[in-house]
């Protein structure tokens, strides 16, 4: 902030002056006392005496000098001027010394104040020296009255060239007459637009440029006068990272929509060449099974085979393509209909299994239906498929924590190394051989897709041969 006006403390050679000076005013004013009558008026020389050295000295040199004066006011009993009674003289000595001390305590406990406050002075100009975000006071007209070193960090003036000069000298030209056109409009309404409340703002630096400030303004009155400090920060920089922030986001959804529309296309347009390959491929088989050599057969046997497995990798992407393309809008759906509906779907495979399924009270949450669906039947799927020689056990239950569910659905199956945790919810990613566990490694990157859609996390808790857990969450 402005710099105030430091008090000159006296050198050591000062000071000795300063003590002889006040050695040789307090004797001539004990002198001057003995040969005058007795009385106050030359006693008030000592408190004036008094007063200089509280001012001057520490507290201690005023306990000094009053204890001096102590001294020569009981010395002072006994030369009391012919014709002066004793009690006379007694009860002038013993007021003066009366006085001496309660003006002695009152200047220790006001030099006591003065210093804490000069302390707190120090400490406060410390700090605001030191805070990183400009700090500016202004009156009511708008003149600045003080800044802390960080405004003139911030624009590039000295603190001479702003203070006593209009806060709009901050400011680009065309926000001059508004910011003086408010500040006029809330002194005769008190209304208030930016007073109290934070905003973004443009600032002008000394070598004219522009640059964005965060700014909040608080008002407070002093000795009766209406003052605004205002808390500045430049946010160049914060902005700039902003915006680079945000075309990272607009290039990453725009490339992010881009795959997603080519891999359905992709696939979709892929179908029906494939259909027509698989068809031909089929007819061969039937026509000429047996017909051909052992290699010709085992030949088609492989063509058939691939194009199967091609065309169902080609459904599995075109199911995940739709996930952020062809969606429904949210709505209140019950957790347990949407169960329901997956076990529908999965009942030959239930039956065929013998598996046991059961489930607690599930909750009600908003969401796409078809794709939770999807959900339930891609872990059912895969507890059913990754079992042990035993019959398969799945539960699923919910728990309610503090802002969403938690669903888990619990199997009894092989488990998974901890090590493919994170792979195992990538497209195409496979942990067995196609001729032991059928499929196409895509169930769980749909899943997790689903239930990021949704707002939700998706994760696995499994040792090896322990069964596994996989569990997500919904937002409440």
């Amino acid at each position: 902030m402005k710099t105030p006006p430091v008090k000159m403390r006296s050198s050591p050679i000062s000071k000795k002056v300063i003590l002889l000076v006040a050695a040789l005013y307090i004797s001539g004013a004990f002198i001057l006392h003995l040969v005058l009558p007795p009385g106050y008026i030359v006693w008030i020389l000592f408190l004036f005496a008094l007063v200089f050295v509280a001012r001057v000295f520490r507290p201690g040199y005023i306990f000094l000098y009053a204890g001096i004066v102590t001294f020569l006011a009981v010395v002072d009993l006994f030369n009391a001027p012919l014709g002066v009674s004793v009690q006379m003289a007694f009860v002038n000595r013993l007021a003066i010394i009366l006085v001496l001390w309660i003006l002695t305590i009152i200047l220790i406990q006001r030099r006591h104040e003065s210093e804490v406050l000069h302390d707190q002075k120090e400490s406060l100009r410390a700090i605001l020296d030191a805070a990183v975000d400009g700090i500016i006071t202004i009156d009511e007209r708008g003149i600045i009255q003080s800044v802390n070193p960080a405004v003139t960090r911030i624009f590039g003036y000295p603190p001479e060239e702003m203070i006593n000069q209009n806060v709009n000298m901050l400011m680009p030209g065309p926000f001059h007459d508004e910011h003086d056109q408010y500040l006029r409009h809330y002194l005769e309404t008190n209304e208030k637009k930016i007073i109290g409340i934070g905003r973004e703002v443009m600032g002008k630096r000394k070598d004219g440029s522009v640059f964005p400030l965060d700014l909040a303004v608080s008002e407070v009155n002093l000795n009766n006068q209406r003052m605004f400090t205002g808390l500045l920060r430049d946010i160049t920089k914060r902005k700039q990272t902003e915006e680079e922030l945000n075309k990272a986001v607009e290039s990453l959804t725009r490339s992010n929509a881009e795959l997603e529309q080519f891999a359905y296309v992709a696939s979709h347009d892929l179908q029906e060449p494939l259909r027509m390959i698989a068809s031909y491929v089929q007819l061969l088989q039937k026509r000429y099974q047996s017909k051909l050599d052992k290699e010709a057969d085992e030949f088609i046997n492989y063509a058939t085979d691939g194009a199967r497995r091609m065309q169902l990798l080609i459904e599995d992407l075109l199911t995940f393509s739709r996930v952020g393309t062809q969606v429904q809008a949210f709505k209140a759906l019950d957790l347990a209909i949407v169960l329901n509906l997956a076990l529908d779907n999965l009942q030959l495979a239930i039956r065929e299994n013998n598996a046991v399924i059961t489930f607690e009270a599930l909750p009600q949450v908003n969401g796409d239906e078809s794709q939770l669906v999807q959900v339930f039947q891609n872990l059912l799927d895969n507890a059913l498929k990754f079992r042990k020689d035993r019959q398969p056990c799945i539960h699923v239950s919910a728990q309610n924590k503090l802002n969403y569910w938690l669903i888990s659905v619990q199997d009894n199956g092989i488990g998974i190394d901890p090590k493919y945790f994170d792979r195992i919810f990538l497209v195409f990613q496979r942990l067995h051989s196609k001729a032991k566990y059928p499929g196409t490694g895509i169930g769980l990157a749909i899943c997790k897709k689903i239930i990021e859609r949704h707002g939700g996390k998706i994760w696995v808790e499994t040792e090896p041969g322990m069964g596994s857990r996989f569990q997500f969450t919904l937002p409440r």
